[in-house]
C-alpha cells in the first residue's frame, strides 16, 4: 500500500528525477520527468541557462499537492487495488464502517 507521506517526502527530495512517480507505478510520467531532467540539464551545461529549475519546481509542487491531499483522496487515487482486495477479504469490515 501506497503512502502520501512517503510521496510527498520522495516528491520533495527527488522529484527532478520524477522518483514519486515510479514509486506511484506511474511510469509513463516517470519516464517523461526523467526526460524532462535530461533535456533541462543539458540546455543548463550548453547554454548556461538555469532551466533545470523547471524540473526542480515541478517536483516541489507534487510535493506539496501530496501533502496537503486528504488521505481519503489519495487512497482512492493511488491505492485501489490494495482497498479493493481488502474488502474483498473482510467485507463486513467496511459494512460496519459506513453504516
Amino acid at each position: 500500500m501506497k503512502k502520501k507521506g512517503t510521496t510527498a517526502l520522495l516528491a520533495l527530495m527527488f522529484g527532478l528525477f520524477g522518483v514519486h512517480r515510479f514509486y506511484l507505478g506511474q511510469r509513463l510520467k516517470g519516464f517523461l520527468q526523467v526526460i524532462l531532467f535530461m533535456i533541462t540539464m543539458i540546455i543548463t551545461i550548453e547554454e548556461d541557462a538555469p532551466v533545470i529549475f523547471i524540473p526542480a519546481i515541478i517536483g516541489f509542487i507534487d510535493a506539496v499537492l501530496f501533502y496537503v491531499m486528504p488521505e481519503e483522496e489519495f487512497d482512492e487515487k493511488y491505492n485501489q487495488r490494495y482497498l479493493r482486495a481488502d474488502e474483498e477479504r473482510h467485507p463486513s469490515r467496511f459494512f460496519e464502517k459506513r453504516g
